[in-house]
């Protein structure tokens, strides 16, 4: 007989920071911010993920890693 555990795990950020970097349409360094979204890839037995943050005046996306 086999048993399959579910493990469900929740994950909540106490604060978002803000980040200044060279956005590449804006073609200036302007700031992200972080869109509480998340990207989540897992190859085999590696996983990686990353938060998805925002310029402030054109929305392109850049992925900050926070786990590889």
């Amino acid at each position: 007989m086999s048993f399959n555990n579910v493990i469900t795990f929740q994950v909540s950020a106490q604060e978002k920071p803000t980040v200044i970097r060279n956005c590449r349409q804006c073609k200036r360094s302007t700031e992200y911010f972080c869109s509480d979204k998340f990207r989540v890839n897992a190859n085999q037995k590696i996983i990686d993920i990353w938060l998805i943050y925002k310029c402030l005046h054109c929305e392109s996306t850049w992925n900050y890693p926070i786990f590889f």
